[in-house]
């Protein structure tokens, strides 16, 4: 009987012995994400509400962007911003959702019709691919 008693605290403490390793390796690797990557971490997400519109304060065309997702102290969420499509790397279409830096912001006059009551900021951004 003693044998058996002492089988079984022998037996716990080796799976008590590989069960906390795992579950810390677990959370270890869970907490691993794309989120939490710097270069992520520092990028605005926003969808292309349009785009080759004549903005006739800059007498080229500009396109929108519409923020989706924000950094820490950052522009805020729904805010529309301008920015010149042909400064990009990449051709980019109406509804794409691009993932970018902003280098440089500068307010803007609002193009003729199109966010007259809203001050419109021109970013100067960085596909981040």
């Amino acid at each position: 009987m003693k044998d058996l008693i002492d089988f079984k605290k022998s037996y716990s403490m080796n799976g008590k012995i590989i069960l906390i390793p795992i579950i810390t390796l677990f959370f270890l690797v869970a907490g691993l994400g794309c989120e939490n990557n710097d270069e992520l971490a520092s990028c605005y997400k926003g969808r292309v509400i349009a785009q080759d519109i004549q903005d006739i304060n800059r007498q080229k065309p500009v396109g929108f962007i519409k923020i989706e997702k924000s950094i820490p102290n950052g522009l805020q969420i729904n805010r529309t911003i301008e920015f010149d499509p042909s400064a990009l790397n990449k051709n980019v279409e109406t509804g794409d959702v691009l993932t970018f830096k902003i280098l440089n912001l500068e307010l803007s006059q609002p193009t003729f019709g199109l966010f007259p009551d809203k001050e419109v900021f021109f970013a100067t951004i960085e596909l981040n691919e």
